[in-house]
């Protein structure tokens, strides 16, 4: 029992003692509510908040594989395209001569040279370069001059782009 030092006749009486120690029971349990509340709510917002960063993250990776699966599907509908116009080059009986002599002329292209496009019929070859030097482009037209496979080679097109190089486009009929 704790020892009172106050006389008895300052000491509240009978509602005042009731209503002081209901005010202090509330008051305590108030204060308890209150440090919960805020505990919940701070924990509600940190676990929110490292959610949408973890997201943030997940969608920042899915947007890279998305990315690099245009570039795939987009370099796959090209090999497909060009995957069908040699289907149809083979469908044709009379155009195997010009594909053995493209073929022979390909196993001779040197490096700097890509073919950007490439289109048979049965009586010429048209075929777009582009190359990344002009030594390059020389040495291309020098293959095809000296494989001896073609009758005419003109060039229908000649330009030069500093960042892609030279592209030309030419005609070649097939002896």
């Amino acid at each position: 029992m704790a020892i009172n030092l106050i006389p008895e006749e300052v000491a509240p009486k009978g509602a005042a003692a009731r209503l002081s120690i209901f005010l202090r029971t509330v008051s305590a349990i108030g204060l308890t509510l209150f440090i919960l509340v805020v505990f919940g709510l701070t924990s509600y917002y940190l676990v929110n908040y490292f959610q949408l960063r973890a997201s943030e993250s997940r969608q920042e990776n899915l947007k890279n594989v998305i990315s690099s699966l245009q570039d795939t599907e987009s370099s796959l509908i090209l090999l497909r395209d060009r995957l069908s116009k040699v289907k149809e080059v083979y469908a044709h009986d009379s155009a195997d001569k010009n594909i053995n002599a493209v073929s022979q002329v390909f196993a001779q292209v040197p490096s700097g040279i890509s073919i950007s496009d490439f289109e048979t019929t049965l009586k010429k070859i048209d075929m777009s370069v582009i190359a990344q030097s002009s030594l390059s482009l020389s040495q291309f037209i020098n293959v095809l001059i000296t494989s001896d496979l073609f009758e005419t080679i003109n060039l229908k097109s000649f330009s030069f782009n500093p960042t892609g190089g030279y592209v030309a486009t030419l005609e070649m009929f097939v002896k």
